[in-house]
């Protein structure tokens, strides 16, 4: 892994990055609540190094539909539940499907961020239960049991952001 803090040399915003942070500056601007916005260009650096130049069925990037939930994240809740724009809940949706999808640990998150961060990343995790992964809808029925409803929000905008881009999914995919 490389030297933690040698990714502020190496971070170079782009469209998607600089949609983002412009927005997290006016809502944290507008609404009176500070983020750390060193840590979430960090998390942005990492989701893009992990990512790379892995496309999705749309031929957008990976990457930036991590980025775009974390916006429809932060823009809802900065308005409808302050209580929940939160630097690491804006790294947590950032990172949402690192340890699934991406080259990142959770150990690697703990190490980079906190362990948390890494902890609350882990929440979002469709895992295997009796043997089988669970669903979305599943996790999401744990996560109402839990009273977690922070993550709740997170999951609920990763899937309306797959839903704007079901248009190029195959109904075989759609179904699952």
């Amino acid at each position: 892994m490389e030297d933690i803090n040698s990714w502020e040399l190496k971070f170079k915003p782009c469209h998607y990055s600089s949609r983002l942070l412009d927005r997290l500056f006016l809502l944290s601007e507008t609404s009176g609540q500070l983020l750390d916005m060193q840590e979430i260009q960090k998390a942005i650096y990492y989701a893009r190094e992990c990512y790379g130049d892995q496309k999705r069925k749309s031929g957008e990037s990976c990457y930036s539909h991590q980025l775009e939930v974390a916006y429809m994240f932060a823009e809802y809740v900065a308005q409808k539940q302050p209580r929940y724009y939160r630097t690491d809940l804006i790294i947590t949706a950032i990172l949402h499907g690192a340890i699934e999808d991406m080259a990142l640990t959770f150990e690697a998150i703990q190490h980079i961020f906190s362990r948390a961060i890494a902890n609350q990343v882990m929440e979002l995790i469709e895992i295997e239960r009796d043997d089988r992964k669970i669903n979305g809808s599943e996790l999401i029925e744990i996560l109402i049991k839990e009273k977690k409803y922070d993550f709740i929000l997170i999951k609920q905008f990763d899937r309306l952001h797959d839903l704007e881009t079901i248009r190029v999914t195959s109904p075989d995919s759609v179904k699952k």
